[in-house]
């Protein structure tokens, strides 16, 4: 293979963003986010090609071959997910994937809930060392993962209600979002054909303001939502505005 051509790094996202009036630095100190952007071959009609962009918060990486493309592994996260201040004021990042989460653990029965909550609490007294990572916390298939068999927990798909079962495939497409409508279509298509072999599982409460963290898990796909701790703002314990989601998949 030729080496990969890289493309001028440094790209600026166009948001310059202020940070909410809460937790360290000045209210009205600009955030801006660097990004980083590499092609990995050049475009190709046959030939496999793609690209990557990464900076904080944001790991995207897309292949394509013969014309079929996924993105994935992709890793994006908000700290925090909304802005309060300036041109952007009331733009938020991820409220569907929050909403739609809690509205499948609000129509499942009483006690389907207690069996797709693994973990009752975010840092629980019943689970294993190790659970929480330093970085990627709840998160079982975050950085430096690849190739990690990771176990289903939770619930089946094909033991929840209907109501349940229609919105699993939501929160599916909002994770492959990123993708054209051609290949977000057929992706989708190999995830509702492989609904009743899915899995739901949650960590954490499941009430309004609750933190918490879920994973959406089938033969054709990971996705994970987690409230993380603080890291550019200041506190130690999970926040509903510090989101990281992780997109994968399996092989």
């Amino acid at each position: 293979m030729a080496e990969p051509r890289r493309l001028p790094p440094g790209t600026r996202h166009d948001a310059d963003q202020r940070l909410p009036r809460r937790g360290r630095g000045p209210s009205d100190h600009p955030q801006r986010v660097q990004l980083q952007r590499r092609a990995l071959r050049p475009p190709d009609a046959e030939s496999p090609w793609g690209w990557q962009l990464f900076g904080h918060h944001c790991a995207v990486n897309c292949l394509v071959v013969e014309g079929r493309m996924v993105v994935s592994p992709v890793f994006l996260g908000a700290e925090p997910n909304e802005i309060d201040d300036g041109p952007r004021a009331g733009t938020s990042a991820f409220t569907d994937r929050i909403r739609l989460g809690m509205d499948l653990m609000a129509v499942l029965p009483p006690h389907q809930r207690v069996t797709a909550t693994v973990y009752g609490r975010m840092v629980d007294p019943g689970m294993p060392p190790g659970r929480i990572h330093p970085g990627d916390e709840r998160h079982l298939a975050g950085a430096f993962q690849d190739n990690r068999v990771i176990s289903f927990e939770g619930m089946r798909a094909s033991d929840m209600p209907e109501r349940a079962r229609e919105i699993l495939p939501k929160i599916a497409e909002s994770f492959v979002s990123l993708l054209p409508d051609g290949p977000r279509a057929a992706w989708m298509r190999e995830i509702r054909y492989h609904l009743d072999e899915t899995w739901f599982s949650w960590v954490g409460g499941h009430k309004v303001g609750d933190v918490f963290c879920y994973r959406l898990q089938s033969p054709v796909l990971i996705a994970e939502l987690d409230h993380h701790c603080g890291v550019f703002l200041d506190y130690d314990t999970p926040k509903p505005f510090h989101i990281h989601t992780v997109l994968r998949t399996p092989h």
